[in-house]
Parts: C-alpha cells; sequence; structure tokens
C-alpha cells in the first residue's frame, strides 16, 4: 500500500451528498494521484450507510464520529486529522472542486517551507453551474463561470503541517456549527510562530460549488445562531494559541511538571495531587528523587497515573535534579512545580491563555500560607521587565513560572551554584533579551513550614542572588543600571484575578489538615453523579442533596487526592469551604478554627450572640439581597471593613436551625464566604489575610 504524503480532510453531517460525490470525484482526478488520503469525516450523519458508499465509490475513505448532538465543524475536521497518518493536511469543505494541480503543489510548499501555513481563497460558481454540471465542467468553464471571493474570511482551504496541527491542539473544539473555526485556527498558528501565505498561481485552484445559501436558516435558528455568537467570541477574545486540553486530545503532553524532591514524604502527594486536579488534564508529571532517606520513594512507587513517571538520583542537588528533568520532558513546555507547594487548578490554563511566540514563558501571583497556623499573605507579583526582576522585589517566584524546554535546554540551571540557582537563571535569560508574562492569576499555593530552601539558606539566597546582579552590572554601564533601578522603583503591583473571592474561590485548595472543603458536582446526562461514587470514597463526607431543590452531589470534606481523581474522569465540580458543623474528638470544629485564621478580623464582643449559631457572611458593598425578614428575624448586625482599595461587610445573622441557614444561603454574586461560627469562635479571630 503507498504511504500517504498528504490528507485531504472533509467534515461532513447531513447535507449536499451530491456535491460531496462530485467534490471527491474531481478531487480523484489529482495529479498526486495515490499518494493522497482523501478522508470524510462524518459527524454524525443521520444515513451513515449511505455516506459511506458514495464516499468509498468516489474513491475516499469514511471516519465515523457518532453523535446524536449539535454538529461541530471543528470537532468533524479533528477527528479527521487524528484518523490520518500522513504529514501534511489540507482541510476543506464538502463543496469544493479543487483543480488538477492545486494539491501537488501545495504539497510541494509545505515540504519546502516547514514554518508557513498555506490558504487558498475559492471561487464562487454561479447558480447556471450545480452539482450535477460542475462533475463534467471543464477547469476552463468553472474558471470563466466563477468569481473570486473576497478575504475576509478563510474560505477555501488550508494547508499545514500535522506537527503545527498537534501542537496547537487541532480546531477549537467549543466551537459548534460551521462559523470561525477556520480564522480562529489560522490565527492560533500564527501565534505559535507560524506564518500565513496566501497562494497565488493559476494552477492551484478551488471553486465552490453553487447550492441555496444557508446564511438565513442558520441565523433564523435560535441555536444556530447561538452557536456562531459563541463561535465568534471565541475567536475574539480568546488569545491563546493551544486548546483541547482533554486526556489523550494530543498527540504529546501540552506540558511537563517537573518537580525536583528530597526528603519531602509530608507534602509531596500534595504537589502531586494539586498537579493532577488541573482543569489541563493533557500533561505529565516527571519527579526526580534527589537522594531521598525518608518514604519518597514507598509513596512515589504506589502512584497509579500513566501521566506521573519517577526518577531517582544520588543527592546532587536541585539545579542538577531539575537539569535531568528538563531533560526528560516530552512536552515543549516546562512547568516548574516546588515539592511542597499546591498548584492551583486554573494554573496551567492560565499559563497557556497568556502565552505568545515571542515569549520565553508566563508566571504568576501566590500566597504564601503558614503550614500550622494557615495566616496567609497574598503575593500578586509584578509585571515582567528587566528592571523589575534586577531591582525590585517579587516580581515573580520561579515555582510560578512555565518555560519554553528548548530555551531551559540551552541555559540550563548552574549546578556548581550552592543557592539562587532558580533567581540566577531567570536573571540569565532576562539579560539574553528574553522576555516573559503576567497572567494574571494566583498560580499556587506556597507552603511556609520552616524547612523551606528560601528560609534554611536565607542568607546564601540573598548572597547568591547579590553576586548575580552584580555580574551582570558589569556588562551595563552605571548609569544604565541607575535608570534600571530607578524604574524599578515606579513598577506597579499586579492585580490578580480572585484576590477579592480568597475565601471561596483560592483558599479551599489549601491541604487537608487546613481546610474542611466542600465539592458540588451537577447531575448531568453522562451521569456524573454516579461515576463519581465510583470513583471516590464517600463513607466519610457529609452527603447533602437537595438542600437547594437541585439534582446535584454535596460533599463535604473531601480530600485532594478525590479531586484529582475527579478531575481525571473528566467530571465537572466546584469546591468552596464547607459551612460545617463538623467537630473532632475534643468538640472542636476546625473549619472553624481556620476561618478565623484567615478571614477578616471580626470584634470579640458586640456582633457576636454567647447563646446561639451564627450565620456569618463576607460580602462586597452593598452587601446581600437577603435579609433578616427571611429568616423570621428582626435583626441584622454588620460591620465594614477595608481590604486594599475594597471595601467590604460582614453581616451576622443569628439562625435557630441549619435549615434555616441553607435556605439563607442563595446563590448572590456579592458573596464571599459564608460559614457557621458557634459564639467561642468569636475568642478565635485573630489575623486577616495580609493582601501584599
Amino acid at each position: 500500500m503507498c504511504k500517504k504524503e498528504v490528507a485531504v480532510i472533509i467534515g461532513f453531517r447531513d447535507w449536499g451528498l451530491d456535491r460531496l460525490s462530485v467534490a471527491l470525484r474531481r478531487m480523484r482526478q489529482s495529479s498526486i494521484g495515490s499518494r493522497m488520503d482523501i478522508v470524510v469525516s462524518d459527524y454524525g450523519s443521520a444515513e451513515a450507510a449511505e455516506v459511506k458508499s458514495t464516499v468509498e465509490q468516489a474513491g475516499g475513505r469514511v471516519i465515523r464520529t457518532e453523535r446524536s448532538g449539535p454538529w461541530s465543524r471543528s470537532r468533524a475536521l479533528n477527528a479527521g486529522v487524528q484518523g490520518t497518518s500522513a504529514p501534511y493536511v489540507i482541510t476543506t469543505d464538502s463543496d469544493m472542486i479543487f483543480s488538477p494541480r492545486t494539491v501537488e503543489k501545495l504539497l510541494a510548499l509545505l515540504a519546502t517551507h516547514d514554518t508557513t501555513v498555506h490558504l487558498v481563497q475559492c471561487r464562487d460558481l454561479s447558480s447556471r453551474i450545480g452539482a450535477e454540471q460542475a462533475e463534467h465542467a471543464s477547469m476552463q468553464e468553472l474558471e470563466e463561470d466563477s468569481f473570486f471571493r473576497p478575504r475576509w474570511g478563510m474560505g477555501g482551504l488550508i494547508a499545514f503541517r500535522r506537527a503545527d496541527f498537534n501542537r496547537i491542539g487541532g480546531y477549537d473544539a467549543r466551537m459548534e456549527v460551521y462559523g470561525g473555526e477556520d480564522i480562529d485556527f489560522a490565527q492560533r498558528l500564527v501565534r505559535s510562530g507560524r506564518r500565513l501565505n496566501w497562494v497565488d498561481d493559476p494552477e492551484v485552484r478551488i471553486y465552490h460549488i453553487w447550492h441555496p445559501p444557508t446564511r438565513d436558516a442558520v441565523a433564523a435558528d435560535p441555536v444556530q445562531k447561538a452557536a456562531q455568537d459563541k463561535n465568534r467570541e471565541i475567536m475574539l477574545k480568546d488569545v491563546s494559541w493551544i486548546r483541547n486540553f482533554n486526556i489523550g486530545y494530543h498527540a504529546e503532553p501540552v506540558a511537563s511538571v517537573l518537580i525536583a524532591t528530597r526528603n519531602r514524604a509530608a507534602y509531596l502527594m500534595d504537589s502531586i495531587n494539586s498537579t493532577l486536579s488541573q482543569t489541563v488534564q493533557d500533561i505529565e508529571i516527571v519527579v526526580m528523587d534527589d537522594g531521598s532517606d525518608d518514604e519518597t520513594p514507598d509513596i512515589l512507587a504506589e502512584i497509579d497515573d500513566p501521566r506521573v513517571r519517577t526518577m531517582r538520583q544520588a543527592p546532587l542537588g536541585v539545579a542538577a535534579a531539575r537539569n535531568k528533568l528538563v531533560d526528560a520532558a516530552r512536552a515543549p513546555f516546562v512547568v516548574v512545580q516546588d515539592d511542597d507547594d499546591i498548584m492551583l487548578p486554573w494554573r496551567i490554563k492560565a499559563h497557556f491563555e497568556a502565552m505568545s511566540a515571542e515569549l520565553a514563558g508566563t508566571y504568576g501571583g501566590w500566597v504564601d500560607f503558614d503550614n500550622i497556623t494557615g495566616e496567609t499573605q497574598v503575593v500578586q507579583g509584578r509585571e515582567y521587565d528587566a528592571a523589575a526582576f534586577m531591582y525590585a522585589s517579587r516580581v515573580l517566584a520561579h515555582g510560578t513560572s512555565m518555560l519554553r524546554t528548548d530555551v531551559l535546554r540551552r541555559f540550563r540551571y548552574r549546578e556548581f551554584l550552592l543557592a539562587g540557582v532558580d533567581f540566577n537563571l531567570i536573571a540569565r535569560l532576562s539579560h539574553a533579551g528574553y522576555q516573559f508574562r503576567h497572567t494574571k492569576h494566583l498560580h499556587i499555593l506556597r507552603r511556609m513550614h520552616g524547612l523551606n530552601l528560601t528560609a534554611v539558606s536565607q542568607g546564601n539566597q540573598k548572597n547568591a542572588a547579590t553576586r548575580t546582579v552584580r555580574i551582570l552590572q558589569q556588562r551595563d554601564t552605571s548609569s544604565h543600571a541607575n535608570k534600571l533601578r530607578n524604574d524599578a522603583k515606579n513598577l506597579p503591583t499586579t492585580r490578580c484575578h480572585y484576590v477579592d473571592r480568597l475565601v471561596d474561590v483560592v483558599l479551599p485548595y489549601l491541604p487537608d489538615h487546613l481546610m474542611h472543603r466542600r465539592v458540588t458536582i451537577p447531575d448531568s446526562p453522562e451521569g456524573q453523579i454516579e461515576r463519581a461514587q465510583d470513583l471516590i470514597d464517600i463513607s466519610g463526607a457529609k452527603h447533602i442533596t437537595g438542600w437547594r431543590d437541585a439534582p446535584d452531589l454535596v460533599l463535604d470534606g473531601l480530600d485532594l487526592a478525590s479531586l484529582a481523581r475527579l478531575r481525571r474522569a473528566g467530571i465537572m465540580f466546584s469546591v468552596a469551604p464547607a459551612p460545617s458543623e463538623t467537630v473532632d474528638g475534643n468538640g472542636n470544629n476546625e473549619f472553624q478554627s481556620l476561618e478565623a485564621q484567615i478571614l477578616p478580623a471580626l470584634p470579640s464582643s458586640g456582633l457576636i450572640e454567647d447563646d446561639a449559631i451564627n450565620l456569618v457572611t463576607i460580602c462586597r458593598i452593598p452587601g446581600l439581597k437577603a435579609t433578616a425578614s427571611d429568616l423570621g428575624q428582626d435583626e441584622v448586625r454588620s460591620r465594614v471593613w477595608s481590604c486594599g482599595s475594597d471595601e467590604h461587610e460582614v453581616r451576622v445573622q443569628t439562625v435557630t436551625s441549619i435549615k434555616d441557614a441553607l435556605l439563607f444561603m442563595s446563590p448572590d454574586d456579592t458573596a464571599i464566604s459564608v460559614i457557621f461560627m458557634p459564639s467561642r469562635t468569636a475568642d478565635m479571630v485573630q489575623t486577616p489575610a495580609v493582601i501584599a
């Protein structure tokens, strides 16, 4: 069997089978002959057997996707590309006639220019040439009858390398019906570093077979119209270039998460489980055990996930461990993760949303938390700039970054340094002209436990950073160094998402010993709740259902490992602090104790009743829509507190039962957190979360 050099992929579903048949038979007249794989991706046609027979008689083959839901040209094309092994691909429509040398010439261009994507704009045939006439018309007749379609879209074909398709994740699978997917795909290829070439060659022609226009029918259908509006929003607003992060969608992982560890058995699985809980699941995790002599090897041996690879070496230090990890990475991007930190679930997606071809990497803010008390400090970071990194503090933390693998392999970590290897690497990249971008997101919860490298060798770290700066300063004039130093003084702090919703959005991912969390799993036609119950142990969790008359599974007390299992299975869920009454053996409410440490300071008297349960709600001004009358109470006591430039209000509502409190907890966009606090908890309230 002849090896296919190029594949032509056509998405199809229940529309214009006569035109498809003509287009395929004309395509088989191509000068490239059997070197071309013609694939029709049938995305759920009602008459599957008829489609298959028609395509095969015309010289093509069918890849069938059983689908009863909405038509999606994006997903149909993706299925077609994934079903061919050809290194070069052309995507087009089912009503296009190719001139005989079109595919041959496009293949030559693709083989010659490996960084270029080629586009051909179609020529529209008049109503005089429908499907029946188009089958027998000569190329000259088609040329004379047609008129060139203006280039305000991608109407025609796109020719690209299969490797580039894999690199960006294919067409955006969120897009349904049709419209915008080709433009979005081409724009993402450009953002990834490819350039577009509109082919202008008289021997490269495609002709669009006339048919009654479908635009009015689509516009009149509210479902299809809504889908096209959504496509347009994605195309215009989503500036990321890698999409479709489900497991197995990409040929290789989109990111390699690298963890170097030594004797951190107590913290390591939190780091790994939080990584496995990412909304981006098509990743790999590579762990290097740098000669641990605790339980680390046993813990790593028990991990049952094919995305996790482990390595071990004699204790050579973090720089040597990271260099070996970088060499082992399979993905084009490396995500740096420390073995004692917790990755927030949106982190990797945020990296890719901010990434563009000219950057060496992206980074974000972080939250320091005390591993014993739970006290937190938010560090949002600053926009990257050479002056900021060299002369300002808290610009970026290396453990929040994602870097291009090829860049790391060129620069590498300096293994002879005893401390400050992270700062040294970024400083060298900065001085070499590489650029980075802040994602405007918080990326990690950074555990402070007294044995952090920064804490243990704080003096060495500072001295190493000072030496690095001095070495790089030698290449600058003193006036330039002074200018950078002055510029750094005026750099503002970046504003991160969710900083004003720290309690209910970010802190639920604290370690299990600090956070009693609530996980809500909405029901779905795919049976999410039943699948979840098969995956996780819910015997020790509080099972609350139907309290808002919603078919949801609500579980209190799930651990980070359970979140990872749910995410891997593709189960959608939300996480929040649990409004829990669960107490330990001593009668102490652990969750309330944590909330007492992280919520803004409440007064010790005057706001808390001595003999009742209180519903404490933190909300943005002007406060909750609900009032005391909703619970039959006469009084709602409140106090305003400030957090940076934002004002919030603390409201305390006395309730007589948990049932009444649940009724009060109706969805409200202004609410930040709702918890239960018995009166004795007031004495625990001390230090609020610090916004830095």
